[in-house]
């Protein structure tokens, strides 16, 4: 089960898991983008299902992860990546903005999490991975509610992963940096109108900062989902792993 899967990191790690073998139950709002994904993935499935789902919606979610049980009989997997972003600075985030963020970025996660690991603990196993940000390690100046809400996720993770050890369910974060996504092309175009600069230059200036010199393709993420996915990380739980080239070294 994967949330976020229409486009970026989402359809990255539909595609890696894909090329795995596994079935997969993809989930987004975008549906001709989540269109998309199921047509680039279904050559790769045995059984391949989309469906449209609010993560912030707890009846969405139960009846996504009902129909998922209902045509796969199991979970195995569970990752959360549906997020959004903004750039605002501190002293003009609304009220309004803050809890949107909150509710689809940290929410969301939970709303997901609690209803799947319900299903595993049924069956004494899964793994369970958190899309969150290194972000939520560092905070941001420019998008504090977007950052309080990926330090929740990888703080739930790790409550999350001592609560169900002992059904034999692993929970991990992984923690991108700057990812070459539709994303971060939005976040470019709201700094530019921000600081007056020509498209593109937010995004470089970001960039020079990484050690490694580039941003991070969204396969680059999807490569430590799918180990973290496997069963050569079964000994992996509570971690939040970092995937940013270097940027934060914390």
């Amino acid at each position: 089960m994967i949330t976020g899967a229409a486009r970026g990191i989402g359809r990255a790690i539909a595609e890696k898991l894909a090329s795995a073998g596994a079935d997969l139950a993809l989930a987004d709002l975008r549906n001709e983008d989540l269109a998309a994904t199921q047509r680039i993935c279904q050559s790769h499935c045995r059984r391949i299902i989309a469906s449209a789902v609010d993560v912030s919606r707890r009846g969405d979610v139960d009846a996504w992860v009902e129909a998922t049980v209902r045509v796969f009989g199991r979970i195995d997997i569970l990752v959360n990546d549906a997020g959004i972003a903004d750039t605002t600075p501190f002293l003009d985030i609304t009220l309004e903005s803050w809890e949107r963020m909150l509710t689809v970025n940290l929410t969301g996660t939970f709303l997901c999490s609690q209803a799947v690991a319900r299903r595993m603990v049924e069956e004494n196993g899964g793994k369970i991975i958190n899309v969150a940000s290194i972000a939520g390690r560092t905070g941001r100046p420019l998008a504090a509610h977007y950052a309080a809400s990926k330090a929740g996720v990888i703080s739930l993770s790790r409550s999350m992963a001592l609560a169900l050890a002992k059904h034999n369910v692993t929970v991990n974060a992984v923690c991108p940096g700057i990812t070459d996504t539709p994303m971060w092309e939005q976040l470019d175009e709201q700094k530019a109108r921000l600081f007056g600069l020509p498209k593109g230059e937010a995004l470089r200036q970001a960039i020079a900062e990484v050690p490694l010199g580039r941003a991070a393709m969204p396969d680059d993420i999807a490569e430590l989902v799918l180990f973290l996915a496997g069963p050569k990380a079964d000994y992996i739980t509570g971690q939040a792993l970092n995937v940013c080239g270097g940027l934060d070294r914390d």
